[in-house]
């Protein structure tokens, strides 16, 4: 709802998986949202110049090959461990991880399956 009014309705799978507005993904938990070139350096998919890349709860993953990003902040959250992390466009982002981690640095990827792509 934006303003008292239904932004989008349908099925779980289908507002999870294409949701019509960057409201109804930050409602869903998607965020930050990112340019397509960001995305793609980080491994995710590109996005149009009208669109953005929400990353999921679960889009960032721990990879060797992937981009080092600082680490700003860990916490714990319900059994798990919350990393804070300052993307190349500096927003921040979250990803989870099995434990703390010594580093200040994270090396991460994109899953595409963990995020969307909206309208900007």
């Amino acid at each position: 709802m934006e303003h008292g009014r239904l932004l989008q309705t349908d099925a779980p799978a289908v507002l999870w998986r294409h949701p019509t507005s960057r409201a109804v993904a930050a409602f869903l938990g998607y965020g930050p949202f990112v340019a397509g070139s960001v995305s793609r350096r980080l491994g995710g998919p590109g996005a149009a110049d009208d669109q953005l890349v929400g990353i999921g709860p679960v889009g960032l993953l721990t990879d060797p090959a992937g981009t080092p990003l600082p680490v700003i902040e860990q916490r714990y959250q319900r059994g798990e461990v919350l990393a804070d992390v300052r993307l190349s466009d500096g927003q921040v982002a979250t990803v989870r991880l099995p434990e703390q981690i010594p580093d200040a640095t994270l090396t991460l990827s994109l899953d595409p399956a963990g995020c969307v792509l909206v309208p900007r």
